[in-house]
């Protein structure tokens, strides 16, 4: 591999504080990053596994650990067949899968350490055997509202309508990456995520 072709990509690459490594260009409405390779497009996950790894054996996929498909960071990729794939995604809540009872104890438990600190939405999920999204439900009051234990107002707070026009023009005309914007308007990457997606606050 030409290594200022190389030297090129990582260019294009952005490091998030979450440890996700963004590619900021070549990004087509799914979000995955692309790259071209000797005339022609190719995953830019899948670029960089067999840059960092070798080759991807036939048959197996290169699947995201972060749930972040324009990430390339190589310690968030690992290898698995297309069942592993859909596995991984109804463990991480792209899917439907049964609803996991929790009992009111556990919902107070997860709502007092989370705003105790120190402990993620994931970490507590992972411990919890529930997904992330799951453990947002509880920490925010989406779910369990009879259930004591403090409230996270986290993914609660409101926004204007100028910011979220500014959201999007930022998104769609300088290149900041949803990680950022998450970081700089206090909300959480899956509200920016549904911003400029127009699948909230469609009428701004």
């Amino acid at each position: 591999m030409d290594r200022r072709k190389v030297k090129k990509f990582w260019g294009r690459v952005k490091k998030c504080k979450d440890g996700c490594w963004d590619i900021v260009a070549g990004r087509p409405p799914k979000r995955y990053g692309r790259v071209r390779i000797d005339g022609q497009l190719v995953q830019a996950h899948r670029f960089v596994w067999e840059l960092t790894y070798g080759p991807i054996p036939k048959g197996m996929k290169v699947c995201h650990d972060c749930d972040n498909p324009s990430c390339v960071n190589p310690e968030h990729l690992f290898l698995g067949t297309q069942k592993d794939n859909m596995q991984d995604a109804v463990r991480k809540g792209r899917m439907y899968q049964p609803k996991v009872k929790l009992t009111g104890a556990q919902v107070v438990e997860i709502r007092e350490r989370y705003a105790i600190g120190g402990i993620t939405q994931r970490e507590l999920g992972e411990e919890f055997g529930v997904d992330r999204r799951t453990v947002t439900q509880v920490v925010t009051g989406a779910n369990w509202k009879l259930f004591g234990g403090k409230l996270s107002t986290q993914n609660r707070r409101k926004l204007t309508v100028g910011q979220v026009a500014e959201i999007r023009k930022k998104y769609r005309d300088s290149g900041v990456l949803q990680c950022e914007l998450a970081e700089e308007y206090e909300i959480s990457r899956s509200a920016i995520s549904l911003i400029v997606r127009r699948k909230r606050w469609r009428q701004v």
